[in-house]
């Protein structure tokens, strides 16, 4: 391969050394800021919270609990999760301490090497300049002070592919069997540690095709499966069948893939806690037994193609919101504990995204370089990879230091232009406009305003989805989780009515209608002719028989106390719900399960 030049190269021997000082510096900053960050947390509760007791529930609580298997020798076949965090990486640290402060440490290391390896990114994509805004906005980054000091994979991982981006970007100035085989090490690594990291397979793939570079591209493949051959062969050789190095790929392709998923785990705002796993997850899951969900994917795509795309499109567009989606841990939350992370409002990844969207928008044109070329496959393609399962706070950190490098670059670029009095509309003004519309806007202003009207177009039938049992699945509303669901208070006497546009013939089976019952109060009355009387608070479902109706399901309210309500979804608007025969701007919160067998 030919040389490069490099802008970080630029200089004499003692600016360079001033530069890698400088840098350093931050990035030993950036390790101080996690440390506090981490003592922070784990003061929270007195030391009852997640970092010392992780619930039981979590992944956290499962991956040391599996490490300590592993540690001990009673951990048992197969690996479901990708095994290199709880097998590999925890065991070590446990095996010298089991305190949770010795993993901080570790883990804070490992994200201050991250801002040094993202500054020296940066340097050599554009400038040191753009080197040191990179550490700086990596180093107050929130979503990677929080997860710190958590038994969880994201900050290896982040860590995983800065290295795997900077090692590439080495190999593409200067061709080495030796740095070849080092890239594809760390890139095993990072497959083991997180299974979406395959997907660079198709950019290395371009790269070694447009360089003619065979032997490196070879060499990089052939250490990567190396890396992870003993865990797809235990695997294999436990299940007697082939296997990858885990076994979960059908359980995360079917939290986001069915016809009732969310676009994302749990909503912006909420502390941690459990996601949705609707009915259909539940039933893709069974079938997965003798079919495999990437398969199910398909069928369901070849029979509601647009409704499959669409879902698809919102996870794409959700994957840049500006928010933090939780799971098990929040950063509305624990992290409401942290003062930094409150006062820490550079790093949100309101302000980080929207500067990563413009630096990509602005840098554009150098796109025919291979570097660029491959920090922009690495990051589209983490993107789509993410967005194909679903989307979480802590699935999108890892790629954010390399793509902080976008952020850098349009940094120094605006700030060069501001010195030489350049204009700025076109080169960072509208750039900059579309980040922040598209990271604070985009994905609300869609649910609200386009999302009815193209599950119309989509799915003008609503779902109607068959089980592998025989019954048929009937509903017009949409997931909880970034959904429309909004309550309408109800009252004595009310008449409520919940039509669908077309049902199997002698539909009958069960219905299950959702109404709120607030602290304290209590709500009677019928459906379709069933009573039912509910005192305990919150979400409660009410279970009646449908016996061959062809007309709408009907709830009469006959008793309610202030603040009882019908959940309705304001997302979907087929003009199919009716409260007193009026129709109202959603549709209500009613399943049909048509009898098995029933056409």
């Amino acid at each position: 391969m030919g040389q490069r030049k490099d802008p970080s190269a630029a200089g004499s021997g003692l600016e360079r050394r001033f530069f890698f000082l400088r840098i350093l510096l931050i990035a030993g900053g950036a390790f101080l800021l996690r440390f506090l960050t981490a003592a922070e947390l784990a003061a929270v509760n007195g030391g009852r919270n997640s970092i010392f007791m992780p619930s039981s529930a979590t992944d956290l609580a499962t991956y040391l609990k599996l490490a300590d298997q592993i540690r001990e020798g009673t951990f048992q076949l197969p690996f479901y999760y990708q095994p290199f965090y709880y097998a590999v990486f925890l065991p070590v640290i446990r095996w010298f301490s089991t305190s949770p402060w010795l993993l901080i440490a570790v883990q804070s290391l490992l994200g201050a090497g991250a801002c040094f390896l993202a500054g020296l990114a940066a340097a050599r994509m554009r400038s040191r300049r753009a080197g040191y805004w990179t550490a700086l906005l990596c180093a107050v980054c929130v979503p990677l002070l929080l997860y710190t000091p958590f038994a969880m994979n994201e900050t290896l991982q982040s860590f995983n592919l800065i290295l795997l981006l900077c090692l590439v970007l080495k190999l593409l100035r200067e061709e080495s069997c030796f740095s070849a085989a080092v890239a594809g090490a760390v890139w095993g690594v990072a497959i083991l540690t997180r299974g979406n990291a395959l997907l660079f397979a198709a950019i290395l793939l371009v790269l070694a095709v447009r360089r003619r570079a065979w032997k490196t591209g070879w060499i990089v493949l052939a250490v990567s499966v190396a890396v992870q051959l003993p865990f797809i062969f235990a695997n294999s050789r436990h299940l007697k069948r082939f296997s990858g190095p885990s076994t979960a790929a059908d359980a995360v392709l079917a939290l986001g893939n069915t016809p009732e998923a969310p676009a994302g785990g749990r909503n912006v705002g909420l502390p941690a806690g459990p996601m949705e796993y609707p009915e259909t997850y539940q039933d893709f899951m069974e079938r997965s037994r003798t079919k495999p969900v990437s398969c199910q994917m398909l069928e369901w795509m070849c029979r509601e193609p647009g409704a499959f795309f669409e879902l698809q499109f919102r996870k794409v567009l959700l994957f840049w919101t500006g928010g933090e989606i939780p799971n098990n841990v929040s950063l509305y939350g624990e992290g409401g504990f942290s003062r930094i992370l409150r006062w820490d409002l550079i790093g949100r990844s309101a302000v980080l995204l929207s500067l990563v969207l413009a630096g990509m928008l602005v840098m554009l044109p150098r796109l025919r370089q291979d570097r660029w070329l491959w920090l922009y496959g690495m990051v589209v393609l983490y993107w789509f990879g993410t967005a194909l399962f679903y989307n979480l706070s802590r699935f999108r950190a890892p790629i954010l230091p390399a793509a902080l490098i976008f952020a850098g670059c349009f940094m120094d670029r605006t700030c060069l232009l501001i010195r030489k009095k350049a204009p700025l509309l076109k080169n960072t003004v509208l750039p900059l406009v579309f980040g922040i519309f598209t990271v604070n806007g985009a994905y609300d202003l869609y649910r609200q305003h386009g999302e009815a009207a193209v599950q119309r177009l989509v799915r003008p039938d609503g779902i109607l989805y068959r089980k592998w049992d025989g019954e048929i699945l009937q509903l017009d509303h949409g997931p909880f989780s970034f959904g429309g669901w909004e309550l309408l208070e109800v009252s004595p006497g009310m008449e409520i009515q919940k039509a669908f546009a077309r049902l199997p013939e002698n539909a009958g089976g069960q219905v299950r209608w959702t109404v709120f019952v607030p602290e304290g109060g209590s709500l009677a009355g019928t459906v379709e002719d069933t009573p039912f009387l509910l005192e305990k608070p919150g979400l409660n479902v009410v279970s009646a028989a449908r016996v061959h109706k062809t007309g709408p399901v009907v709830l009469r309210i006959r008793e309610a106390t202030q603040g009882c309500a019908v959940p309705l979804d304001c997302q979907r608007q087929y003009n199919r719900s009716r409260l007193n025969g009026e129709p109202v701007r959603g549709e209500f919160i009613v399943r049909i399960n048509h009898r098995r067998n029933e056409k």
